[in-house]
């Protein structure tokens, strides 16, 4: 640091010695202010992750009384009356609705969705249009 001072100065064309002390003088407070701040930052950061940490062990407190998606398949092919839990892996709803997880991919970028892996997640909404829409499909 001292020296990108001094290159600073040499080419600033700052005029004595003096000026140069200064300038490396306040760099540090500078230097000592953003490091406090990160420090911080850094405590602000975990308290918020353990604050969602926390709000998410109440949730999926909440979620276990909740019934979710059986692991059971339908026995009719066009029944598909199922309750999606909060979250499902893509390959999870692709076993209920017996179809590849690749062929459910497929159908879901055609439809204007932009999953690629199985292992991506749905929310129960985005989870329910797509059960609807394979049903609807079933019908025609």
């Amino acid at each position: 640091m001292a020296i990108a001072c001094y290159l600073v100065w040499k080419n600033s064309g700052l005029g004595s010695f003096t000026d140069l002390k200064n300038t490396i003088l306040e760099a540090r407070m500078v230097q000592d202010d953003l490091s406090s701040m990160l420090e911080k930052s850094v405590d602000i950061s975990r308290e918020i992750v353990m604050n969602i940490d926390s709000r998410i062990g109440q949730v999926n407190g909440e979620e276990q009384e909740k019934p979710i998606l059986s692991p059971e398949k339908p026995t009719d092919a066009n029944n598909f009356n199922l309750i999606p839990k909060t979250r499902i892996r893509i390959y999870e709803l692709a076993r209920i609705l017996k179809m590849n997880s690749r062929d459910l991919i497929h159908w879901m970028q055609v439809a204007g969705y932009s999953y690629d892996n199985p292992l991506n997640t749905l929310d129960e909404a985005t989870a329910g249009i797509i059960i609807d829409r394979i049903k609807y499909q079933g019908k025609e």
